[in-house]
């Protein structure tokens, strides 16, 4: 930044700098006579400048009241050896676009290696604004307070000046601004620059041709994706409608279940009726055989039947009411053992476990004595047991872990 003897009010704030490290400075920002905004780069290098910083502008702008009004911007430029193509783009939005719009745009300290830049973007600056190039922080600042103005009128110029400005504006015009739609001012064949405008004019309808490819491979794309999603969606849909028809189907199923679990429900508030109807008769039944005088060998034959019928009917009951967690536990540990097991074998052998004898059993499973005998024989054979080992002894031991 450049002393300056001149009398201003500069303001200026911690908060109006931005550290680059990708660029190798630090950006800063101060407010001269409360309508110049003076950019600076704090740096030891060269710098390579590839973003505006738009949001640090805001904030300066919101602060001084600078955005409610036309505004001036000048720049030091002596540290800056290159622009990047991002930075050319931010800038021509910048011109183009900000509102309230620039009235000035000074530069000030521009080094060899960009000034053919600078000048290019002098070339298309919009014509309601002030563009000075400078060679130092006071001369800018006297033209930009003065409102002198810096570059001629073109049509003042001289031929060579005038050539140079347009080709700088149609070169800038196509980098810059993306302007392909504007045709290059290619002068008389017999103008000695005609071979550069022409040239720029042939660049020109090439970047033409290739947007124009671009937008129409673009177009393609969009009608194929656009197809792609349309299949999607056709798919989606017919999908959308199968799990409807499924949804609708299983949902069927739900109500005959429910309907089948209503009827077993029904039947087994039924046969819990007929079961406490069962009990209670024969209990009544043992009751009156107790209280009657008969002979004494007899009337223990009648009580042990109806003692017998009442326990055959309450392990019916349990087996019906299902099994509990432990004798669940129980049965899937036998199982995993000795998978050769039916499903009654494994019934019998729970019923063992709970020290029901053969008899009991064969009351409850409807199975006759030699029957019993039978399925203990296979039963004996199938848990792998020795001649004297009993079937009893082991499933009372059977460990639930093993």
């Amino acid at each position: 930044m450049s002393n300056n003897p001149m009398k201003l009010q500069i303001t200026d704030k911690v908060h109006w700098r931005k550290n680059h490290p990708e660029e190798g400075c630090i950006k800063h920002i101060n407010v001269i006579n409360g309508n110049i905004i003076h950019y600076w780069f704090e740096t030891d290098q060269d710098v390579i400048l590839n973003s505006v910083d738009n949001d640090l502008l805001e904030t300066v702008l919101n602060e001084t009241g600078l955005h409610l009004k036309p505004f001036n911007v000048i720049m030091d430029l002596s540290s800056v050896r290159e622009i990047t193509s991002n930075y050319k783009h931010s800038i021509a939005n910048l011109l183009y676009n900000w509102k309230p719009p620039l009235r000035t745009v000074g530069l000030f300290n521009v080094g060899r290696s960009i000034r053919i830049l600078v000048e290019s973007l002098a070339a298309v600056v919009p014509q309601n604004m002030q563009f000075i190039l400078a060679e130092s922080y006071d001369e800018v600042l006297e033209k930009v307070i003065s409102g002198r103005k810096d570059f001629n009128i073109l049509e003042n110029r001289n031929e060579d000046d005038q050539i140079k400005h347009r080709f700088l504006e149609s070169v800038a015009k196509l980098t810059w601004l993306n302007m392909l739609e504007e045709p290059v001012p290619v002068p008389s064949l017999d103008n000695k620059y005609y071979p550069y405008f022409r040239l720029l004019e042939e660049v020109r309808n090439d970047l033409v041709t290739r947007e124009n490819e671009k937008k129409n491979e673009y177009m393609e794309m969009k009608k194929e994706f656009e197809g792609r999603i349309a299949h999607m969606n056709i798919k989606m849909n017919a999908q959308a409608e199968l799990n409807k028809k499924t949804t609708q189907q299983q949902e069927k199923v739900i109500l005959e279940l429910k309907s089948v679990i209503s009827c077993h429900e029904t039947e087994l508030s039924r046969l819990s009726r007929s079961f406490t109807e069962k009990m209670t008769a024969l209990r009544k039944l043992l009751e009156h055989i107790q209280s009657i005088e008969i002979e004494t060998r007899q009337k223990k034959k009648m009580l042990g039947l109806c003692q017998s019928l009442l326990e055959t009917e309450e392990i019916e009951k349990n087996l019906q009411n299902g099994l509990s967690e432990t004798e669940s536990a129980f049965i899937l540990s036998l199982q995993n053992r000795h998978p050769n097991l039916n499903q009654r074998e494994l019934k019998i052998s729970l019923l063992v476990r709970k020290n029901y004898d053969t008899e009991e059993i064969g009351h409850s499973l409807g199975i006759t004595k030699r029957g019993m005998e039978s399925i203990r024989y296979r039963l004996h054979k199938k848990l792998g047991l020795g001649k004297h080992q009993s079937i009893k002894a082991y499933l009372s031991r059977f460990n639930l872990a093993d």
